[in-house]
């Protein structure tokens, strides 16, 4: 029939695969026509007004309908143009309504040889029958079974393939536990634990036709070196690759749009992995402790890297994101030690908990505009952590943000900043310049701790609370002023400050040798 149906009669009017009046038709219905159609529709006769109601159809099949109502009656639609936009239906009701709308109308379903729903007793002339459930009943009439539903492989072999067609084959370990490891050709799903713990299986070969690896097919299988994922295959289960310790190369096309929670997990050789192009989904822990070599490149439908994505990925130095990255998750990169920069995509706008932590060789990172809070422990241990780029626009740092971060020297704030969280830059050691923005109005515990080349601090006007060991051992402060707004000293607030206590006016407990935390 090809892209589009036509009909010539006094004036062509055409529709396109999907049922819809093209511009050419669109254009042959007058201006008053179109306005009439909304108002109209609910007006006009309640058989097709209860097509309308019960499908909710759009706007250009509304006016489809509209045309019927003009037009069907002076017989200028063929009835294999009806035919065809019935097959756009979706219930039992719907083809009832549209028999009822006129007499040529009722003798469409007779040219149904096939049941195009579940329901079959509208459809008189099956021959075909497409089975939905396993719980359909077969008619003794039809000549031939479609199998829309999974049907496991040895099931599916006692039936003729003559008379029955599959269309999800699935391998199940039971299966494979009577007859050996081949897969057999047919096969579209390879089933839960298909290979599970198969510590002798060194390699497969998965046919062209398998969609689907579920969950933990090949969990624990440690002798499995490299595999090759054939292009018909569209998502990996959780689990599928887990615990496979000899995996050094897994090939995946750009077939595959999702991969499950902890599909390579402890994959501890995997160091070759290129992420599919039309990638749109990463479960948590998906490659969690695979070292990775050098570089990893997010695709272009990707938004979410999920909880501990690439944690632990211990050779990853470079991550080059897309423009689509809009979140990372907690710990998604934490511990990936040779990681040495990370600029972050205009698109961001959000990072999780402890999203770099532990990141000990990362130097430098670009924080976008978008990007307006910093998570707790987000950098924490970033032992050598340089230069944060970009930090004014952050808004919000949260407990613990840059704790440990032992190179860092330097950092501007933002000048909406209203609060420095506790732990925020405990043990910054090498901190020595960091200007306070006016709107600061508190400064939590241990903020400052053991920052010992900090020398000196300008405390905003604003200032309310100074909470306990916020500046202790900061051994190298020599000047601080303290504005009249300060209405809270907490204890230990300037422990071990030696050289700043003969120069300021502030309660004793301030210095005293208290204990910590």
């Amino acid at each position: 029939m090809g892209s589009s149906l036509c009909i010539k009669k006094s004036n062509q009017r055409c529709y396109d695969s999907k049922g819809s009046v093209s511009d050419s038709e669109s254009s042959s219905i007058d201006p008053q026509e179109l306005r009439l159609i909304q108002r109209q529709t609910q007006k006009q006769s309640s058989t097709v007004s209860s097509v309308i109601e019960t499908t909710q159809i759009n706007e250009e099949k509304k006016k489809i309908i509209y045309i019927f109502k003009k037009r069907t009656l002076s017989n200028q639609f063929e009835e294999s143009l009806l035919f065809e936009i019935s097959k756009y239906l979706k219930t039992e009701q719907d083809y009832k309504n549209y028999s009822q709308i006129n007499n040529r109308f009722s003798k469409i379903l007779s040219k149904y040889h096939y049941n195009p729903i579940k329901s079959f007793l509208l459809f008189k002339e099956v021959t075909t029958q497409f089975l939905f459930t396993k719980k359909d009943i077969r008619l003794p009439k039809a000549n031939k079974f479609i199998w829309l539903f999974p049907v496991h492989i040895g099931e599916a072999l006692r039936y003729s393939p003559e008379r029955n067609i599959f269309r999800s084959i699935k391998l199940t370990q039971n299966y494979i536990h009577f007859h050996g490891d081949l897969i057999p050709v047919e096969t579209n799903i390879i089933g839960d634990k298909a290979f599970f713990m198969r510590k002798d299986l060194i390699s497969i070969t998965i046919p062209t036709r398998v969609r689907c690896l579920q969950s933990a097919v090949f969990e624990g299988c440690c002798s499995l070196k490299e595999i090759n994922i054939p292009s018909s295959v569209t998502s990996l289960g959780e689990r599928c690759f887990k615990g496979c310790t000899s995996l050094t190369s897994c090939k995946m096309t750009e077939s595959i749009r999702s991969i499950g929670r902890e599909c390579f997990n402890e994959c501890y050789s995997l160091k070759n992995v290129e992420l599919p192009s039309l990638l749109v989904s990463i479960k948590e822990y998906s490659f969690l402790k695979c070292p990775f070599n050098e570089m990893i490149q997010t695709p272009p439908l990707l938004q979410l890297l999920p909880l501990s994505c690439f944690e632990y990925s211990t050779q990853l130095r470079n991550v080059i994101f897309h423009s689509s990255v809009e979140s990372l998750g907690e710990h998604c990169f934490a511990h990936c030690i040779r990681l040495d920069r990370i600029e972050l995509p205009i698109s961001l706008t959000s990072l999780g908990e402890g999203c770099f932590c532990y990141c000990e060789n990362l130097k430098e990172i670009i924080i976008n505009e978008q990007l307006h809070v910093l998570p707790k422990n987000c950098f924490e241990n970033c032992e050598s952590l340089e230069a944060v780029i970009n930090s004014q626009f952050i808004h919000q740092l949260n407990e613990s943000v840059f704790e440990n971060c032992c190179s860092l020297q330097t950092i501007l704030l933002s000048p909406y900043l209203q609060k420095l969280p506790q732990n925020c830059f405990f043990n910054c050691c090498s901190l020595k310049e960091i200007n306070l923005p006016f709107t600061l109005t508190s400064i939590n515990s241990n903020c400052f701790y053991n920052c010992k080349c900090l020398e000196t601090i300008d405390l905003p006007s604003h200032l309310k609370e100074i909470h306990s060991n916020t500046f202790a051992f900061c051994t190298s402060l020599e000047y601080i002023s303290l504005p009249r707004s300060i209405t809270l000293f907490g204890n230990n607030c300037f422990k071990q400050c030696l050289k700043l206590k003969q120069r300021i006016n502030v309660p004793d407990y301030c210095f005293q040798q208290i204990s910590f935390f």
